[in-house]
C-alpha cells in the first residue's frame, strides 16, 4: 500500500465519521426537542407517551456505542442526560434513566 492509498482509505475514514457525527448531531437535537416537551408536560400534570423519546435515545446509544469520538462530540451527552431527567420524573423509570447514564460513564 502505498502513501496514495493511506490518504484515500484515512479521507474514507474521516468522511464516514462525519456522516455518523452529524447523524448523532441531527438525532441529539430531536431527542432534546422531545424531552424538553415531556418535561413541560410532567410539569404541567398531563400525559405524555415515551415511546418515540425511549426509540430515539436507544437509537442514539447504539451510534455512540464504543465510540469515544460521537459521544464526545454533537450533544449526544446532553441528550442522553435530558433523557435520563425525563425518565427519573416518571414513577418507575429510575432504572431506565441509570441505564442511560451509565453509558455516559
Amino acid at each position: 500500500m502505498d502513501v496514495r492509498d493511506t490518504i484515500r482509505d484515512v479521507g474514507v475514514r474521516m468522511d464516514r465519521l462525519e456522516a455518523e457525527r452529524e447523524s448523532v448531531i441531527a438525532l441529539s437535537r430531536r431527542l432534546i426537542r422531545g424531552t424538553k416537551r415531556a418535561i413541560h408536560a410532567i410539569h404541567i400534570i398531563e400525559p405524555y407517551d415515551l415511546t418515540e423519546l425511549r426509540r430515539m435515545s436507544d437509537e442514539l446509544m447504539t451510534k455512540v456505542y464504543g465510540s469515544p469520538e460521537l459521544l464526545s462530540s454533537g450533544g449526544a451527552q446532553d441528550a442522553a442526560a435530558e433523557f435520563a431527567e425525563v425518565c427519573s420524573s416518571i414513577s418507575g423509570s429510575l432504572a431506565l434513566s441509570l441505564n442511560v447514564l451509565v453509558i455516559l460513564l
